[in-house]
């Protein structure tokens, strides 16, 4: 509660528009709220150096009206309607076979949070450029099961979604081996 509060009370500066980077944001649960999502959003806006554009992908059950006030309060922000996702198998499933297709292919450099991560102070893009990442990421607590279209993988523990760089051609190398 006090980081929520911490984040909403950061200012969101006048700042130029990039597509260098975007956000990356998912919820397939039909239940995604503007209370819910606004701590993220504003963080990301607030830490980022420049005003990026956003890819929400929600449930396309969601209530609009929630939908409606994210793009009011953040307007660069592109919804993408999607299937539900009601466990992580279909979420993992979803994000390796769905999701970094989807993307605008200018949009190279994609930071994914969620209503549970997001940034919290500026510097995260040249940190991410310094180090040349293709993918950095809180790892997760338990082996996770990955599934792709042609493969079923060993359980591994790798790095979770909830707030990662990702970049775009990488991840679609993988999927492509995969």
């Amino acid at each position: 509660k006090i980081i929520i509060e911490d984040t909403l009370n950061q200012p969101i500066d006048e700042k130029d528009d990039s597509d260098f980077f975007c956000g990356l944001y998912v919820d397939g649960t039909s239940k995604l709220t503007f209370e819910e999502a606004n701590p993220a959003f504003h963080g990301f806006y607030a830490q980022s150096q420049y005003n990026y554009p956003v890819f929400l992908f929600v449930s396309l059950l969601n209530d609009q009206d929630e939908i409606n006030k994210i793009v009011e309060k953040y307007p660069r922000t592109i919804v993408n309607q999607i299937e539900p996702l009601t466990n992580a198998i279909e979420y993992n499933y979803w994000m390796f076979n769905n999701c970094f297709r989807l993307i605008n292919y200018k949009h190279q450099n994609i930071l994914s949070y969620q209503s549970d991560g997001w940034p919290i102070r500026k510097g995260w893009e040249q940190y991410v450029l310094d180090n040349d990442f293709s993918f950095i990421g809180a790892p997760w607590d338990k082996f996770a099961q990955l599934i792709s279209d042609k493969y079923r993988f060993p359980e591994l523990k790798i790095a979770n979604g909830g707030v990662a760089f990702r970049k775009l051609n990488a991840m679609l190398n993988c999927i492509d081996f995969a």
